[in-house]
């Protein structure tokens, strides 16, 4: 079965963002089962959708160290924009975002995640 596994990223020392991703267990190790198999919709490509992928985590780590222009005020698209790591924390460092994904993607990981960070303040 497939459970999620809640991540948190700190933006400043009063400002966090809490990211679920998809955890898939098996019991026997072998055989993954995936709840979102059988949507029409479904593409080997939707299935990055549910990862926090190293490339965001990477960009998150350099708007923290400030490696990259700051982006308050700037507008950002982020497209297949998955669990929303980087575009979420842009956000939070006040940049006005648009996240995007194909449809089992939004709903299943974007929507949720956004939804999770909804009362997040701009650090």
């Amino acid at each position: 079965a497939a459970s999620q596994v809640v991540v948190t990223v700190d933006v400043s020392p009063s400002c966090s963002l809490a990211f679920a991703r998809k955890e898939v267990e098996s019991e026997d190790n072998d055989d993954a089962v995936d709840p979102y198999l059988f949507d029409d919709e479904y593409t080997v490509a939707c299935s990055t959708g549910f990862v926090l992928w190293e490339g965001a985590w990477c960009l998150v780590q350099a708007m923290r160290e400030a490696r990259v222009p700051p982006v308050a005020g700037l507008r950002v698209v982020e497209l297949g924009a998955g669990a929303g790591l980087a575009g979420m924390y842009a956000a939070a460092r006040g940049a006005h975002v648009l996240l995007t994904d194909v449809a089992p993607v939004v709903e299943g990981s974007l929507e949720p995640n956004v939804k999770r960070n909804a009362n997040t303040s701009p650090a």
